[in-house]
């Protein structure tokens, strides 16, 4: 049974993969310049989803569980967004970059994607321990 299940595991990483290949031959970039846009648009989703908490977004920033959460919702994304090329071919290079960067901006998407309650109480748990370790020293 275990062996299953982790040929399952690599069958989705390979999937993953393959679909972030897809995505970077799309937009002619590399691997690298895809990752940092996934990073970079996770914390302008944070800037943008807790505004005036800045200690709470520092806090969920090291959140192994949003950044899973984060990465789990730019593969769907990521997915409807091949689908939708596969549909509607966008031939010039520099509009389907634009058109990517709206479907993945950050400030748009912090409007209306919410974190489960897993996310944010791991992430309120970890700050409540700092802070309880800030008063005791």
């Amino acid at each position: 049974m275990k062996k299953l299940q982790t040929s399952g595991t690599n069958t989705r990483k390979e999937q993953a993969s393959r679909l972030k290949a897809a995505i970077c031959s799309a937009l002619n970039c590399t691997v690298e310049q895809y990752a940092q846009l996934v990073y970079a648009e996770g914390l302008k989703y944070l800037r943008y989803y807790l505004p005036d908490d800045k200690e709470g977004q520092n806090m969920i920033n090291r959140s192994r569980v949003f950044w899973n959460w984060w990465k789990n919702h730019w593969a769907t994304r990521d997915a409807e967004f091949k689908s939708l090329l596969e549909r509607y071919p966008v031939n010039d290079a520099e509009i389907r970059l634009q058109l990517y960067l709206q479907y993945n901006d950050g400030k748009q998407l912090a409007e209306n994607l919410h974190p489960q309650s897993v996310v944010m109480e791991e992430s309120y748990s970890e700050m409540i321990s700092e802070l309880l370790q800030e008063e005791c020293h």
